[in-house]
């Protein structure tokens, strides 16, 4: 039996790593030990890293708040370095280039780990889409997952929709209302991995899951 599924468009995505260490790498910010960054510098040039796009916060209230960001616009990337763990975003992310980011998230966190002598005791990749849905409403698509009295919170006004979180043990898929676009939902699908899995068999995970929501959700990329 053919299922009908509805179209959607997907105008703004991210991709998001963490890599989180065994123990914070103090020498790199609080001896001022630049050898972390050094070693991301030199495997980044390769996408056109520059010294002026190496930035370090100014000012940090706390120790936690101490941060490196080596920005990379040629590839949509940003990667910030903290004391307890390494982020990798990736802006509007395409699966037709996704060698070419998983080679650049893989330089990063092999850099990292050299640079910084530290060991990345967990890591989590998530995919955030916001979606425009074609035909439908966020409501219709979410009703038969989440079913609400509206007359019970009718205080609140009219309901435009509804999201719903599913968690599981190292996953979980959460949707919502988009808060860029009044006419689209939010899907942000996460999977928590450990520290010696590679960026390349995360990578493949999240697009199998990507896949799947899409399925559950009865959603389809509109061509």
């Amino acid at each position: 039996m053919v299922v009908e599924t509805t179209p959607i468009q997907i105008p703004y995505s991210f991709v998001e790593y963490k890599g989180v260490f065994s123990e914070p790498i103090f020498a790199t910010f609080v001896k001022k030990d630049w050898a972390v960054t050094r070693a991301i510098y030199s495997a980044l040039q390769k996408w056109g890293l520059s010294l002026e796009q190496i930035v370090l916060r100014q000012n940090p209230a706390n120790v936690s708040e101490i941060q490196i960001t080596f920005n990379l616009p040629r590839v949509g990337i940003v990667v910030h370095l903290s004391m307890g763990n390494v982020t990798i975003f990736m802006n509007s992310p395409d699966w037709s280039r996704a060698a070419e980011l998983v080679e650049v998230a893989t330089a990063t966190v092999e850099a990292t780990k050299m640079g910084a002598e530290a060991n990345i005791q967990s890591q989590q990749l998530s995919l955030g889409m916001h979606l425009i849905p074609k035909g439908k409403t966020l409501k219709e698509l979410t009703s038969r997952f989440v079913v609400v009295d509206e007359k019970s919170v009718d205080f609140l006004g009219k309901v435009r929709g509804s999201g719903f979180s599913l968690y599981a043990e190292n996953a979980s898929v959460v949707v919502d209302v988009s808060g860029l676009n009044p006419e689209a939902f939010f899907v942000r699908i996460t999977r928590i991995h450990n520290g010696n899995t590679t960026v390349a068999q995360m990578a493949q995970l999240l697009e199998r899951d990507e896949k799947q929501t899409f399925t559950f959700l009865g959603v389809h990329e509109d061509a």
